[in-house]
């Protein structure tokens, strides 16, 4: 006989684990198999009768075995009440702990979707600017644009850090490379790294900046973008610094390895002289030569007298005109010693062989200039008759003359065209007494596009009076003659012109104008402006305007102008002093001024001038910038290439900067000397609408 657990047993049994209890656990009376894992009663019957010797037995204990016995299928007879199963405590404390947990989320989540919700997840304060701008994470950071889960699975991921880099593009410009390194591109890059790895390497390298320069992920020097956040590292307080940065954190990208500025930094190259002055100027000249002989009362005694601190101490900057050249350039400017004319021939009737024209039956009606008026056209009035295309072939044609005085060996073809180029100049000058101004406006619109204020330079306001009496003077029958030459009517030429008395008025006239400004010479037939001074707007004006011209169909005539005004014996004499170079095609770039900052521009090295004056010794700034007597400044500026050049100071010796600049003395990071980001760099400005707000 088996004895079988009836699930009436006094005992109260115990399942730590489990969810669920009898239900007749707080009667003392639970049974001991108690509830099933789904909370169901699992005692139905009294017993589990048994089978032996060919019939069915009660398996009751309690009580012993019932009367009646098992039912004839197996089935005990005696039935019990199903139980309510109850939880059990673990079960209750799982279930309170998950719904507390539902609730926390839920509240979580509620207030991370308010205003404050992004302040639970941020690392740490922002610094003072991006604090100010950014309000909220999706301001510089790409992930949260998707949500939280895509902030989750973007953390490490690979390109996070360039995306997260463009954002700060919204507000930072740095240029075409914005994320290169250095902000240059690659090609720049390979080319400084090619030059790097031909400097001998230090031999004293602390180990831990060699072991730096193997850390993964970072680019190779020239290849690849940077993410921002690789040097600048935001939310660690309002105050920290994000552009401070060690050698170590330089060093890591960097081709040659070193301790520092004095021991391994490669040597300075031509160091500061990168090209030549804008201004031509020989220092070793003027300082040993000039300031110390005629002009030595209006020289200056130091080096301040011309040079003084930008605003902000960085850049020294050469003096105006007024205050550093003046004293001993300003007559020279206005022509005062000047021999020959002191103003410049705009226009000029040319000498012409009239005897010759005569003898090939050519009539130019009234021309007072003859042979012995030895001149041709002037260039100003090449372009101005090469902008009508009917005498394009014809100035070809006589591109070989100087000037007509002389045509026994001429063509017939040469001939006719220098009759017809004679006519131009009569309706040029017809078209000048009767437009005035607007007639060289009309023609050099022609040739260029300007504002109004750049057309009004170049005629530099040329007197209709002069215009006229030149012409009353020199062709008083030009409107009958033009009128009669289209007519088809020949015209006879008038009579000569008289000499020495004409001279001596053209040079009262010339005195009459020593401001400056338009007079006539009748000795040559000619209409002339004189200087006013130094950066004459008329003088300026056409040589930016022939300087881009020269790669035209005017190209011819431009270059002639150019090389007529920046000849630096010419009148206004400003090529002696103002350098010119060349650019893209023929076009030359004229620099009027000196380096001047440029505005957010960085350059890779920079220095402060004005923090430095209290270490200077007895020599001022020639502690540092050192003459080179025997340098040829001035050739120099013999060619439009501003890299080919001597200076006139020695190129500065690393050993000038590691005097101070050492661990032990002034400051000695990368930082202090060299920018990160080259190029410009500025913020970007707001293109915000106008609006007017309504009241």
């Amino acid at each position: 006989m088996h004895s079988q657990d009836d699930g009436f047993r006094e005992e109260h049994v115990t399942r730590p684990t489990g969810n669920w209890v009898c239900g007749r656990a707080t009667e003392e009376s639970a049974c001991s198999n108690g509830p099933d894992e789904k909370g169901r009663c699992r005692v139905t019957m009294e017993c589990v009768p048994v089978w032996e010797g060919g019939r069915w037995h009660c398996s009751r204990i309690p009580g012993g075995p019932c009367e009646d016995g098992p039912l004839p299928d197996g089935t005990c007879c005696r039935s019990v009440p199903v139980c309510q199963p109850i939880l059990s405590l673990l079960a209750m404390r799982r279930r309170i702990t998950f719904w507390l947990s539902m609730v926390m989320v839920g509240l979580s989540l509620l207030f991370l979707s308010g205003p404050k919700g992004s302040a639970f997840f941020s690392p740490g304060e922002l610094t003072f600017g991006h604090g100010a701008s950014a309000g909220a994470c999706a301001d510089c950071h790409a992930a949260p644009h998707g949500g939280l889960v895509d902030l989750i699975f973007a953390l490490g991921a690979p390109g996070t850090g360039q995306e997260n880099s463009k954002l700060c593009l919204t507000c930072h410009d740095l240029g075409d490379y914005a994320l290169e390194v250095h902000g240059r591109s690659s090609r720049e890059l390979s080319a400084v790294t090619e030059r790097l790895s031909r400097t001998p390497p230090s031999a004293d390298v602390p180990l831990f900046r060699v072991l730096s320069s193997w850390i993964p992920g970072l680019p190779e020097t020239g290849e690849g973008q940077l993410a921002c956040a690789t040097c600048h590292r935001e939310h660690r307080g309002k105050y920290f610094s994000l552009v401070e940065m060690d050698a170590q954190q330089c060093q890591t990208c960097h081709a040659r390895v070193f301790s520092d500025l004095a021991n391994g930094h490669p040597p300075f190259s031509g160091y500061p002289y990168k090209r030549r002055t804008r201004i031509a100027f020989d220092h070793a000249s003027h300082i040993g030569k000039h300031f110390l002989g005629e002009f030595k009362n209006d020289a200056p005694i130091t080096c301040t007298a011309c040079h003084s601190p930008d605003d902000d101490g960085q850049t020294m900057r050469t003096g105006t005109f007024e205050t550093a050249c003046a004293s001993c350039h300003a007559e020279q400017i206005e022509g005062v010693g000047r021999s020959g004319a002191k103003g410049l021939v705009f226009v000029r009737l040319p000498g012409l062989d009239l005897e010759t024209l005569q003898e090939h039956g050519v009539s130019v009606g009234e021309w007072p200039a003859d042979a012995a008026v030895e001149d041709g056209l002037t260039p100003f009035m090449e372009l101005l008759l090469g902008t009508d295309p009917a005498l394009t072939d014809d100035l070809a044609v006589l591109s070989g003359f100087d000037d007509f005085t002389d045509l026994s060996d001429a063509t017939d073809e040469e001939i006719a065209a220098v009759s017809r180029i004679v006519w131009a100049v009569k309706r040029l000058v017809y078209n000048l007494v009767m437009r005035g101004q607007q007639e060289i406006v009309n023609r050099l619109q022609a040739t260029t596009e300007l504002d109004a204020r750049k057309f009004a330079d170049l005629v530099g306001q040329l007197p209709a009076e002069v215009i006229h009496a030149a012409q009353q003077q020199w062709l008083p029958h030009v409107a009958t003659e033009l009128s009669g030459a289209e007519a088809g009517e020949t015209v006879l030429r008038l009579e000569d012109h008289e000499g020495e008395q004409e001279i001596r008025i053209d040079r009262e006239r010339e005195k009459k104008m020593a401001s400056g400004g338009w007079y006539r010479q009748d000795s040559d037939f000619s209409l002339l402006y004189r200087p006013s001074g130094h950066a004459d707007p008329f003088l300026c004006a056409w040589l930016d305007l022939t300087a881009r011209l020269t790669e035209t169909q005017h190209g011819r005539s431009a270059e002639a102008i150019f090389t007529t005004l920046a000849n630096p014996k010419a009148p206004g004499r400003c090529m002696k002093c103002h350098s010119v170079d060349a650019q893209a095609g023929q076009r030359k770039r004229i620099h009027w001024s000196a380096a001047r900052p440029v505005p957010h521009e960085r350059k890779v090295t920079r220095f402060a001038h004005e923090v430095h004056f209290s270490l200077l010794e007895d020599k001022g700034c020639l502690t540092c910038h050192t003459l080179n007597p025997e340098a040829e400044v001035m050739e120099s500026f013999e060619d439009a290439d501003p890299l080919t050049f001597t200076s006139s100071f020695r190129a500065m010796q690393k050993t000038v900067c590691t005097t101070c600049h050492t661990s032990e003395r002034a400051e000695n990071t990368c930082l202090t000397c060299h920018n990160y980001h080259v190029g410009t760099v500025s913020t970007v400005l707001s293109k915000a609408p106008l609006t007017v707000s309504s009241p």
